[in-house]
């Protein structure tokens, strides 16, 4: 059994995450180092948008990462002031903004026999103007049949929407074009003149909105390769050890070996000096 957090999302819904360990953390680095959104987000569904999460809305699947950044990775977004101080911001603070973020944007519309729900997006990238369409449409009614369009895979969805009439797709597109303004300029963190911070903003009906998912999780893939290097050869750590552990873990316990040295170091100059 593996161990995981409750976790309850802005739409009300309660998942469940499991810790991520090391060994995925170095492949999300690798693509975060490639600049592979499409790949990174293909890596993330698969690592926590399985079965019925992967039809969770845009700001649930957002607000899911942030907690697994802060929970597992580092609670704390790292800025250098003007003079290349660190300055560190939590993510909680965005959590509880996302947390206020009350808008329902659920609409149904009717047009040809067809009857469509529509919502915000369940897609993190969109790979084309089809992905977004295709990601805003939650159901769908034509006379007795009712398609769950949400729990469609993109091949399925692909075909579904091949057979609706191109008179569905005007209002389809008033539609995205109605949430991409009530959601752009999302401010993620505000400006800070005190702590020399820029304001963060952008626009969730887009993929900047994915990249800065990816600015969150590239930490650096050096700095993971040297925390390798002392779990193998300062603490004696195997690799296989080492990838089972969380990246929070693991900076836990080489502060937890900086320590130790650093107070034998005092005691053996405090016995030189004796």
């Amino acid at each position: 059994m593996e161990f995981s957090i409750k976790l309850q999302l802005p739409s009300g819904k309660t998942v469940k995450i499991e810790e991520l360990k090391n060994k995925d953390y170095f492949t999300i680095l690798k693509f975060c180092e490639n600049r592979d959104l499409e790949g990174l987000d293909e890596l993330f569904n698969d690592l926590f948008f399985k079965d019925e999460l992967r039809s969770l809305n845009i700001i649930d699947k957002f607000y899911l990462l942030l907690a697994v950044r802060m929970l597992f990775i580092d609670p704390d977004i790292a800025f250098s002031d003007s003079i290349g101080s660190p300055i560190k911001f939590s993510i909680n603070n965005i959590l509880e903004k996302i947390d206020l973020l009350e808008k329902d944007l659920d609409i149904q519309l009717s047009e040809g026999g067809f009857t469509l729900t529509l919502g915000l997006p369940d897609k993190l990238y969109f790979r084309s103007l089809n992905d977004i369409y295709s990601s805003v449409i939650k159901a769908i009614k034509f006379k007795d049949n009712n398609i769950i369009f949400s729990k469609l895979n993109d091949i399925e969805r692909e075909e579904v929407l091949a057979y609706l009439p191109n008179t569905l797709f005007l209002p389809i597109n008033r539609y995205i074009t109605q949430i991409s303004n009530e959601l752009q300029n999302f401010v993620i963190i505000e400006k800070n003149d005190q702590f020399n911070i820029e304001e963060i903003n952008t626009n969730i009906i887009s993929n900047e909105f994915m990249g800065f998912v990816m600015s969150l999780f590239s930490t650096g893939l050096k700095n993971f390769l040297e925390l390798i290097y002392i779990f193998g050869n300062r603490l004696s750590i195997g690799a296989e050890a080492f990838f089972n552990l969380t990246p929070l873990d693991s900076k836990v316990l080489v502060n937890i070996y900086n320590k130790d040295i650093e107070e034998q170091n005092k005691e053996l100059k405090n016995k030189r000096n004796e």
